[in-house]
């Protein structure tokens, strides 16, 4: 099966596929370049790959293995900082010459990402190149691209194409439908001014809306949509709209747009187009939350547009772009016009590392001067895409040095954009791979998508939430990407409640430990219990797919500590034995395992272990400590040693986090170790700042590198930072929840244990009260005394695990494996059908 889309965490680990496969992806907005070195590399034959990654965050693999038609590798993306692991590797042949691409939708990455190519001989890894290289230069002309027939008719009317796409609209975490009778019907996180008396809106299957008859068209942007009626009625509503109101004003409409701030636009059938403004103008997020009312809604005619056959708002990180085409073919844009006329100033240069447009903004709509005469409008990335009579495709296209964009045709042939998504139909009926700001299409299409009719994207703010939707040719409506609210309908709970889970089927939890897509919990009578990625059965042997619930893995009764890494899991025993299964060669074993087995790296009782990523601390009964495993920030080793020992003693608590190991000494100091310089043995330093430790505890991430978080004698906290490197005391710096405040504690608090993530931290204190920093729960931590007698804690990612008077609690956002246990997960990668009672298209 082909994986289709990989959501983002800010620390991020993606898998691409290559030849005509795509990775998708969502995530928030960073404008940061990468910076790249060529390295040498080799695989059968010869051989050679680029990476580009521009400014809207979108990624560029292009390559080429010479005398290896058809053979089978994986393309991976890691992130350097924390090497995390989000979905399987696809195996995926090359095509008849050896030739590969993969372009990405924007991704949340800030660091040059590590490229791995895995052949059946064995692995290679290294950074890349940036430019094509002789051998693709040399074989551009030639390459063979798969000509596999669309099942598409090609005849198909751009007239049929829109018809579809006013019929289908995605808004956050939402999902709206019209059907064939101007029935509208919506899914997933429905807006209670949808409501019916039940006020019971959520649903995970399509739902039939009776607010409304003869809907002709559903328009959405985040929180808000409005429907157009065959009589020419507008209905607007959002999250704050306690009821949908009927724009009289905007009666006679034959067109109706939607922007991501909630503002939007009609056309009239006299050609004119009229404004709504909501009571606020912040973007894409709802700070107004109070309802608003009809009167709060102002409305105006746009000056000097006459004569307009449709109407467009395009979205990108610089505003909402409003585009209008005139009878004449003449193209004219107002609000955000960063990109539209960009011409007109100086851009922003490269030599910061950071490339955007000079922010632009106007309310009187401005003509779009260098283009053909247009027939139809579209938007990627707030940059208008023009299709001409001629089916020619013109955008604006960046220059090299400056961020200013030129008119330019980019191709020929396009029958139809799709907003919000970077693709393009063909007359072919094809759909081709449009690089924002660039100068071309891909040469060959995107095969998943043959045999679809449209395709869409939603709009989100919320992490792991963006889903896409197509309709087929059959009228089949799919759906992927994130469930987090129902939004995809398919039938199937959705994936988050946004609330604390209770995981019943664990009893007496002791120990938990979350890291990289799994967690591992550890009961008084010994059973392990493993839910999350399965990638390298670090959670249960037979098959590798997710686990979406908590599964019994073993027992082992004299088990007292579990600890996740990076696709792969360890057990420890009072009597300082080590067990391990899955990807047990990342730590030095001489092989993997898909079930539990006792472990011989250290030939004597260990007494604590520590894990993070790709990487394990042992701290033995006789003193000593060992590194084990790869480095965080480096999908390489180069010494073929996995297992150092650390040049320390007198050490009483260690941890581990990306880049770095750590130990509390007895005298109270902390110490570091980084990556080995030679094989066998590691070299710690001292830490200044630090006296009195106790016990140490370590996480990081790509943003915020190494944290370390220590207790010291007197019960107090204490933080280092490996970007701030000085220490600081923060023992009122974590948040308590209660029914009456939500803040940083006001009174000095001793504490007993800690679990980071850098920019995720659970403390417990010594009253056995939980506490925390990062990722606000409010007062969902004290539902049911969940915040009171806590035992065990573990952070990662963007959730939190805790035991509460017995009871397993989870809560989160990240569940794209199923990290949150509670049987379904937030993000689905292949495409699902839409579960609906009547046929929908």
């Amino acid at each position: 099966m082909k994986k289709w889309f990989s959501s983002l965490s800010l620390s991020l680990f993606v898998i691409c596929f290559i030849c005509s496969n795509t990775i998708f992806a969502q995530g928030l907005v960073d404008h940061s370049r990468l910076s790249t070195t060529p390295v040498p590399f080799s695989l059968e034959g010869s051989y050679e790959y680029y990476v580009k990654f521009d400014s809207n965050r979108v990624v560029t693999v292009e390559g080429i293995i010479i005398n290896s038609a058809n053979l089978t590798v994986d393309l991976e993306f890691i992130d350097p900082s924390s090497g995390y692991t989000l979905i399987k590797t696809l195996q995926t042949p090359l095509n008849a010459k050896g030739y590969f691409k993969v372009v990405t939708e924007p991704l949340d990455i800030s660091v040059r990402p590590i490229v791995e190519i895995q052949s059946p001989t064995g692995a290679r890894y290294g950074t890349v190149d940036t430019e094509p290289g002789t051998l693709l230069k040399k074989y551009e002309s030639s390459l063979e691209y798969d000509q596999t027939k669309s099942s598409i008719d090609s005849t198909k009317t751009r007239e049929e194409i829109q018809d579809l796409k006013n019929r289908l609209a995605l808004g956050d975490r939402v999902t709206y439908s019209v059907d064939s009778n101007g029935q509208l019907w919506a899914w997933g996180s429905i807006p209670q001014a949808l409501c019916d008396s039940s006020k019971v809106c959520n649903s995970t299957a399509p739902k039939k809306i009776t607010k409304f008859k003869n809907v002709k068209q559903i328009a959405a942007n985040y929180s808000t949509a409005a429907v157009l009626t065959t009589k020419g009625e507008v209905y607007l509503w959002r999250h704050n709209i306690s009821s949908p109101i009927l724009m009289k004003e905007l009666q006679g409409a034959v067109q109706v747009q939607v922007g991501g701030q909630g503002h939007g636009m009609v056309l009239k059938k006299d050609g004119t187009v009229t404004e709504w403004v909501l009571p606020f103008n912040e973007p894409y997020h709802d700070v107004y939350e109070t309802d608003i009312t009809k009167a709060q809604i102002k409305t105006n005619q746009v000056k000097g547009l006459k004569s307009v056959t449709k109407i467009l708002i395009g979205l990108s990180f610089y505003g909402d772009s409003y585009l209008a085409l005139k009878n004449d073919g003449s193209v004219w844009a107002w609000k955000d016009v960063s990109v539209a006329l960009s011409y007109k100033q100086k851009g922003k240069s490269t030599d910061t590392g950071i490339l955007q447009h000079v922010l632009a903004s106007t309310d009187n709509p401005q003509e779009l001067k260098g283009f053909p005469k247009v027939m139809d409008i579209g938007s990627q990335d707030a940059g208008p895409l023009l299709l001409t009579e001629a089916y020619d495709l013109w955008g604006y296209t960046d220059t090299k040095d400056k961020k200013v964009s030129l008119p330019e045709k980019v191709a020929s042939g396009v029958i139809s954009t799709f907003q919000n998504m970077r693709y393009v139909m063909k007359e072919d009926g094809r759909y081709y791979q449009y690089e924002a700001a660039g100068k071309q299409i891909s040469n060959d299409p995107f095969t998943p998508f043959n045999d679809y009719k449209i395709i869409a994207s939603g709009t989100t703010w919320i992490n792991n939430s963006l889903h896409y939707a197509g309709v087929k040719i059959d009228g089949t409506l799919m759906s992927w990407g994130g469930n987090n609210g129902g939004q995809l309908g398919i039938g199937k709970t959705a994936a988050l409640s946004f609330a604390v889970n209770h995981i019943q089927s664990i009893k007496d939890p002791i120990a938990l430990s979350a890291n990289s897509g799994h967690v591992l919990a550890l009961n008084k009578q010994g059973d392990i219990y493993g839910w999350g990625s399965n990638k390298e059965h670090e959670v249960k042997s037979g098959s590798t797919e997710d686990v979406l619930a908590p599964f019994k893995i073993t027992t082992i009764k004299s088990a007292i500590q579990v600890a996740a890494g990076n696709e792969f899991s360890l057990a420890l025993t009072k009597e300082g034995k080590l067990y391990g299964w899955g990807k047990l060669t990342r730590l030095g074993a001489a092989a993997d395992s898909d079930k539990p087995l006792p472990l011989d790296l250290i030939q004597e009782p260990i007494k604590e272990i520590a894990a993070y990523n790709k990487s394990v601390v042992i701290w033995t009964s006789s003193g000593k400590v060992y590194h084990l495993g790869e480095w965080g920030s480096s999908n390489v080793t180069k010494n073929k040693n996995l297992v150092w020992q650390v040049n320390i003693s007198d050490v009483i608590s260690v941890g581990v986090s990306n880049d770095r190991g750590f130990a509390a000494k007895k005298d109270g100091s902390v110490w570091y170790w980084s990556g080995p310089k030679k094989e066998g043995t590691i070299t710690a330093s001292k830490i200044s700042g630090f006296s009195g430790i106790t016990k140490v505890f370590a996480g990081g991430d790509s943003f915020n590198g190494d944290t370390l978080i220590g207790i010291d004698k007197n019960k107090g906290l204490w933080r280092w930072n490996s970007s701030q490197s000085f220490v600081s005391n923060i023992r009122q710096k974590p948040y308590r929840a209660t029914k009456t405040y939500v803040g940083p504690v006001k009174e000095k608090l001793d504490y007993s244990t800690v679990s980071t993530t850098g920019r995720l931290s659970l403390y417990i204190t010594t009253q056995k009260e939980l506490l925390y920093e990062g990722k606000s729960m409010g007062r969902l931590l004290e539902q049911d005394g969940g915040n009171k007698n806590v035992t065990a804690i573990a952070a990662y990612g963007e959730n939190y695990y805790w035991v509460s008077k017995g009871r397993l609690l989870t809560y989160g956002s990240s569940n794209n494996a199923g990290e949150l246990g509670i049987g379904t997960k937030g993000w689905y990668e292949e495409p699902q059908k839409v579960v609906a009672a009547t046929k929908l298209f």
